[in-house]
């Protein structure tokens, strides 16, 4: 027993010491203000998506941790919008990490609420800025469309409800780091309010 778990203990330390960490647990430094997500469940519930994106909660903004709402810009000003930190995908991939999906259905669940059902909203994809703008801004709308698509397979939503566009690296949350995790999110946004 001794040297079994001896070998695994080296074979992990060769793997860590040679670089062969799983992409998942390799982690950026921590960046004060900027809320690490937690890829192990839902940041939100759905009543809190609910209140964020429903005109009966305006004014209510959630937060996770220090986390600092994004900037207004001309085109958001107004809007209730909530952003999506744990939507994870795979590196240059738009195919979503399983651990995104109870922050999908989290919002699947808020879309198709009696509080929500009535408005249309945009799925924003954003990416941060390492690799060519050109690339980041498909991949972004590549991203968007598979959030639209899994939300439409998944749960009775018209798609007429559901506008899927990418930012790419236009609209970092992060803007003095703009290689950082946090830039790489999705936002919902209500374009009806």
């Amino acid at each position: 027993m001794k040297r079994t778990s001896a070998c695994l203990t080296l074979g992990l330390s060769a793997a860590v010491a040679f670089g062969a960490v799983p992409a998942a647990a390799q982690t950026e430094p921590a960046n004060p203000g900027i809320a690490i997500p937690d890829i192990t469940g839902a940041e939100r519930s759905s009543d809190e998506i609910i209140d964020m994106l429903s005109p009966r909660g305006r004014g209510i903004r959630l937060h996770a941790g220090d986390e600092q709402p994004e900037p207004s810009t001309e085109e958001n000003m107004g809007q209730l919008s909530a952003s999506f930190d744990s939507i994870l995908f795979e590196l240059n991939s738009a195919e979503i990490l399983p651990g995104a999906m109870p922050t999908l259905n989290a919002i699947g669940k808020a879309l198709t609420s009696e509080e929500l059902s009535a408005y249309r909203f945009g799925v924003f994809g954003h990416t941060d800025a390492s690799g060519e703008s050109f690339y980041n801004d498909d991949l972004s709308q590549r991203r968007a469309l598979a959030v639209r698509d899994y939300l439409l397979s998944n749960f009775d939503i018209d798609p007429a409800r559901l506008d899927a566009r990418g930012f790419g690296e236009q609209r970092l949350k992060d803007p003095s780091n703009p290689r950082s995790a946090a830039n790489r999110r999705v936002e919902l946004v209500n374009l009806d309010s």
